[in-house]
């Protein structure tokens, strides 16, 4: 089975680092997570994020990865509809475009800029 290399925004595109380069401390997996109603949950930086609730949910908080890399990208699915869902950028770090909602239809992914501080939404 191949190893999964990092995904970064090179020049506008979304796509995997070239074999030889790598990324430090960026984990190249998938994270599962199974929220709860009024719950908070940490991505751990992983590429995918798949959020699993039992049930349509009315909110849940998601806390971004407390370190992230220049051209991190993280892309969060669910199951079930979440209507408030607020996703929290950390200390000194900001979102532009973060989402409000996520329905199994509305995915969303975020690239990280290190030279701002900044994630914005793709």
């Amino acid at each position: 089975m191949a190893t999964r290399r990092p995904l970064v925004a090179i020049g506008g595109d979304i796509c995997e680092l070239p074999a030889a380069d790598t990324v430090p401390n960026l984990p190249q997996t998938l994270q599962t997570i199974v929220p709860v109603v009024g719950g908070s949950f940490n991505l751990d930086g992983s590429a995918i994020a798949i959020l699993l609730p039992l049930a349509a949910l009315a909110s849940s908080t998601l806390n971004l990865p407390a370190n992230p890399v220049d051209g991190q990208v993280i892309r969060v699915t669910t199951m079930y509809t979440i209507s408030t869902l607020t996703v929290s950028p950390g200390s000194g770090k900001s979102i532009v475009g973060a989402p409000s909602s996520i329905t199994t239809t509305t995915p969303f992914g975020l690239v990280y800029r290190a030279a701002n501080t900044t994630w914005y939404r793709i």
